[in-house]
């Protein structure tokens, strides 16, 4: 374990690099060393809290930091083929056992948050709410995917902006991959003065008749 903590400290020290171009090589660097560390922790049987907090690291330096601000930025959905669908079920080990972990409620709501931004994904979240405590189910981060799942179910686009407005930077770069998904949303423009005109790309316009 002491290797493996130190090997991960000197990966995480490389996120200091700055977003370039040069990131996405270093990114498919990091996530072969991290896929690595996470396998030795399976091989070893670790499973302890030390290990968790190795693989929230993870979760958060690769995925949470970089693929969600880089699917942001590219508007591009995500699939479950990424480390926190996995790891959620330690948690459910842990506490099979008597033990809390503090940072579950965060990363519950995050992978909820997942899981409603794809096909299928809100039948899928209905079932892992269903499997959880319902102390976790109540918490602020799963309440908040729920409202945003149910927004996002029933095409109300008035309700799922008001909570993007609420959101913390993570939660509404998860959001965004719905923004396109909004199909009345030029009715909503037009009702507050803007119109979309169409050039080389569509661009946003102010109309005379604006209601702040």
């Amino acid at each position: 374990m002491p290797v493996l903590r130190k090997t991960m400290d000197y990966l995480l020290n490389l996120l200091d690099e700055p977003y370039n171009d040069r990131f996405l090589g270093l990114y498919n660097f990091l996530w072969d060393r991290m896929r690595a560390i996470r396998m030795d922790l399976r091989m070893q049987h670790i499973f302890n809290l030390e290990a968790i907090t190795m693989l929230e690291q993870m979760v958060f330096s690769l995925f949470l930091h970089t693929v969600i601000i880089i699917v942001y930025q590219t508007c591009v959905l995500m699939t479950v083929g990424h480390p926190v669908s996995g790891y959620v079920i330690l948690y459910d080990d842990h506490r099979k056992k008597g033990i809390t972990v503090p940072s579950e409620r965060e990363f519950r709501g995050y992978y909820a948050l997942l899981k409603a931004g794809q096909a299928s994904g809100i039948q899928k979240l209905s079932l892992d709410l269903a499997k959880m405590t319902p102390e976790m189910r109540q918490t602020p981060e799963v309440l908040f995917a729920r409202d945003v799942a149910r927004a996002c179910r029933t095409g109300n686009f008035i309700a799922f902006f008001r909570l993007a407005r609420k959101a913390s930077y993570l939660q509404a770069c998860l959001m965004h991959a719905h923004f396109s998904k909004e199909e009345d949303i030029g009715n909503l423009l037009e009702y507050y003065g803007f119109s979309v005109k169409d050039f080389e790309e569509p661009y946003m316009v102010k109309d005379n008749a604006f209601i702040n």
